[in-house]
């Protein structure tokens, strides 16, 4: 692979740092050190804290706010991440080309989308389950765990939202994927023609 020289980068970064980035939106801490930002990785300190508080059953007040605090703070960084994903990937890692660069950044996006989904899809089912569990059984079903009306509609539209994302961005990467090719072979064709023609 050939990589990109500082002075091509420069001219180039501009390009390839415009636009949203759902890969660093969806999935920061895996997208994090596939572009060179290692620190992300501490992105999922609030859903360790979150998932050992539920499996401990800790009621201590400061282990929640504690855990509010950073989801708040995950949301932030996360959003910031959205906006400058492309510029901080495009600084981070070593680049062949603009368009190697952002048909990366689509195939993360992609899953990024794949992961959240079955993430959701998962929890959904877990919901679903525990409720038609309580029916079964005649147990009282908590809130928590448990949809309501809103809830329920809520959820499956962000469900919906998720798989359709999905689907956009792995057709997005394989068009995208085709026009690289396809350039390439042009410029190819077009070196070809013109070593017989200087020959």
């Amino acid at each position: 692979m050939n990589i990109m020289s500082k002075e091509e980068k420069r001219v180039s970064a501009n390009e390839a740092g415009s636009g949203w980035n759902w890969g660093a939106l969806l999935i920061p801490a895996f997208w994090g050190p596939g572009n060179g930002q290692w620190w992300a990785v501490l992105l999922l300190a609030p859903f360790i804290i979150g998932a050992s508080n539920f499996l401990s059953s800790n009621d201590e007040w400061f282990v929640s706010a504690a855990f509010y605090l950073m989801m708040i703070a995950y949301i932030v960084i996360v959003t910031v991440l959205g906006f400058f994903g492309n510029r901080m990937a495009w600084s981070g890692g070593k680049q062949s080309s603009v368009e190697q660069f952002k048909l990366n950044q689509l195939k993360w996006a992609k899953y990024g989308f794949l992961a959240c989904f079955l993430g959701w899809l998962l929890w959904y089912c877990l919901i679903i389950g525990n409720m038609i569990a309580g029916v079964i059984f005649n147990s009282s079903v908590t809130e928590v765990y448990a949809f309501g009306p809103m809830s329920g509609t809520i959820a499956t539209i962000a469900l919906g939202l998720l798989l359709y994302g999905f689907v956009y961005y792995n057709k997005k990467v394989k068009s995208y994927a085709q026009e690289i090719k396809s350039s390439k072979m042009q410029n190819e064709d077009a070196l070809s023609s013109d070593t017989l023609i200087n020959s």
